[in-house]
């Protein structure tokens, strides 16, 4: 039954959009065009915005800049529980989603599905936010360039995460 509602979702609303345009006797191919017009006018608005990021994320990753960081950092994690090998985790995640999905990956594929280093890695990469990425995205769409308290409120939400993420994976799972 819920298969059948799932499969029937996108026609019914379909017919009920096409029969409110027609009782209201909206035109709805101009209204449709206007829309893609606008989508179009956002896309090329975006695409400087995401030049920079992806440029500024692939400029860090060659340099050596977060193997550095993360090296840097491994004390620091040592020191609040968390296991060293998430400090990359850590630093790539408010930067870029494909990135942090490759980290997991090398986490996994070294310490294996089931340790402490990939299930903890799996718990700060579903409970956080690529911030820094969405912020500039975001705010760089609708040319915001003073965002206030947003970045660093989100930054430390991210860091709540991270440390309450592997503190719960680690007291949950691996007692």
């Amino acid at each position: 039954m819920l298969r059948f509602l799932a499969s029937a979702m996108l026609p019914l609303v379909t017919c009920i959009v096409l029969l409110f345009a027609l009782r209201r006797k909206i035109d709805l191919f101009s209204c449709f065009t206007k829309g893609a017009s606008d989508g179009m006018s956002a896309i090329l608005r975006l695409v400087p915005t995401l030049t920079a990021l992806m440029v500024g994320v692939e400029m860090l990753s060659a340099s050596g800049l977060f193997e550095l960081f993360t090296y840097a950092l491994s004390p620091v994690a040592r020191a609040v529980g968390l296991p060293e090998e998430l400090a990359a985790l850590v630093l790539m995640r408010p930067i870029s989603g494909s990135g942090s999905m490759s980290v997991l990956r090398s986490l996994i594929e070294t310490h294996g599905v089931d340790s402490l280093a990939a299930t903890a890695g799996a718990v700060i990469l579903t409970s956080t936010e690529t911030t820094l990425y969405t912020t500039g995205l975001y705010f760089g769409s609708v040319g915001v360039s003073n965002t206030r308290c947003t970045l660093p409120a989100a930054l430390l939400a991210d860091c709540t995460a991270v440390l309450c993420g592997s503190l719960l994976t680690r007291l949950l799972l691996f007692r």
